[in-house]
């Protein structure tokens, strides 16, 4: 029983992603870093850079946004405040879906 509601969401989640997003995991999906936090970060000639892509993985853009932000959470005691910004922050450049946002929870 678990099982069928369990493929019943993630088949509406997948049409959603190939139709609305382009995620087509048979085309390739997403590339993302795989490994994506703060050490993976470098500011070089006042811009930032990212390295590291040993990792890499054909995903949903939320595997990156999660880790990148696990990790700074945890070193800043689970602020809420933060979590917030680092959020608004990124969807001023690209804003999450509702679909993302389930993911990401």
């Amino acid at each position: 029983m678990y099982l069928e509601k369990a493929l019943a969401v993630s088949s509406g989640w997948e049409e959603y992603e190939r139709l609305e997003k382009g995620f087509d995991p048979d085309q390739g999906g997403f590339i993302c870093h795989g490994d994506f936090r703060d050490h993976n970060l470098l500011k070089v000639d006042g811009h930032w850079t990212v390295v590291h892509f040993e990792k890499w993985i054909r995903d949903s853009v939320v595997r990156d946004i999660s880790l990148f932000m696990r990790k700074l959470l945890e070193k800043n005691e689970w602020s809420v405040h933060l979590g917030r910004e680092l959020l608004n922050a990124y969807e001023e450049v690209s804003p999450l879906t509702a679909y993302e946002y389930i993911d990401l929870y």
